[in-house]
């Protein structure tokens, strides 16, 4: 489980420490925070290469039941006929460019949110720039008063410790 509000203050602390924050209510997800992290660095990393520091803005808030945790930049932009191909491996917009991307980031970025159960979309941001939103599946709490999924017998079972096995065994 993961303070979805903590956990990115201290990404962009690390990475974009010039960017604009927004977050909006309190933000959990159960997730992987190694996938999460990368995801987010990626972004960053891609807006801060192409667009540079001026108008850089993470955002994230509840959206219909889903996080969702947006990058924006103020940077040229991408060519509508580029954008369907934004996340395909070895992808450049604008492979003139010498800026020693290997047009993997915005892949890898992908994979690891469909890993994580959620999706990545890139769009123009209006005025300029671009908008990269991810959104991952949020689980609500329980109801007071909900029964248990999990029969008890098989929630003993799953939770008990073993002793690791450290030499072969006889």
């Amino acid at each position: 489980d993961l303070d979805l509000r903590d956990f990115l203050k201290a990404v962009v602390a690390a990475r974009a420490p010039e960017a604009e924050v927004s977050l909006q209510g309190q933000l959990y997800v159960r997730t992987d925070p190694r996938r999460l992290e990368r995801i987010v660095a990626n972004l960053l990393d891609n807006a801060r290469q192409h667009a540079g520091t001026e108008g850089l803005l993470l955002g994230a808030a509840l959206a219909n039941g889903q996080a969702l945790v947006s990058v924006a930049d103020r940077g040229p932009g991408v060519d509508a006929a580029d954008l369907p191909h934004l996340f395909d491996r070895f992808y450049k917009a604008d492979p003139s460019r010498h800026s020693g991307g290997s047009g993997l980031g915005l892949a890898i970025a992908r994979e690891n949110a469909e890993l994580l159960g959620g999706s990545l979309s890139a769009r123009p941001r209006d005025g300029g720039g671009m908008v990269f939103e991810l959104r991952l599946p949020v689980t609500p709490s329980l109801r007071t008063g909900d029964g248990r999924v999990t029969p008890a017998a098989e929630a003993a079972q799953e939770s008990r410790v073993t002793r690791p096995v450290t030499e072969a065994q006889p």
